[in-house]
């Protein structure tokens, strides 16, 4: 496997720094303990930096897709707002995403049933901080301390305990760039085999 040079690696890094700064400076409405959770992950990652070769437990994972990552602006997804993919003939409830953000006029949620919650995780993360332990807790490995830091959007799913859905949930993402989503998914006894997700 070819591997890709230090200097690649730091270029990468200052961009994805860059990305941090910007964001860290946009922190100041956010909800006090989800600040600290993501400024925390600035920090490690800071600290830390993109793993290399010389690091054994990604020594064999080709990370050289990171250096067509061109931070910036997005551009508007435009007229693209039907499902495609591998799941697009599915009869499902389609969540879309517009570079990692929640679009909900663009989306396909009647009819969902009782006991089923979804919609936009940073909408759920403001209604109610105690999911922010489920972010904070969730690990600490270089690319999800990442997300953690850039976290801007996603899809929150809550099913109840015994909750059957008639059909999948289909999570559509549309990215014109470089965006960090988190999908925040909690199954009650019972419900995990009852519920399918599908994310294209």
């Amino acid at each position: 496997m070819a591997s890709w040079s230090m200097a690649e690696v730091a270029t990468v890094e200052q961009a994805l720094l860059a990305q941090i700064e910007t964001q860290k400076a946009a922190l100041g409405d956010a909800e006090p303990r989800l600040r600290a959770v993501r400024l925390q992950a600035m920090r490690d990652f800071t600290a830390a930096g993109l793993p290399t070769r010389k690091d054994e437990a990604w020594r064999w994972t080709d990370l050289r897709a990171l250096r067509d990552v061109r931070p910036g602006a997005p551009r508007a997804v435009g007229d693209s707002g039907q499902a495609r993919g591998p799941f697009a003939a599915f009869d499902a409830y389609g969540l879309k995403f517009e570079n990692g953000v929640f679009h909900a006029a663009q989306s396909s949620l009647a009819d969902l049933p009782a006991g089923v919650r979804v919609g936009s995780l940073r909408a759920a993360l403001q209604g109610d901080p105690a999911l922010i332990d489920c972010i904070a807790n969730a690990g600490h490995s270089v690319f999800l301390t990442l997300n953690t830091a850039l976290l801007n959007d996603g899809a929150f799913i809550r099913i109840e305990p015994k909750v059957r859905l008639n059909k999948p949930l289909h999570l559509m993402f549309f990215n014109t760039g470089a965006s960090q989503a988190r999908n925040l998914i909690l199954l009650g006894d019972g419900a995990a085999h009852q519920g399918q997700v599908y994310e294209a």
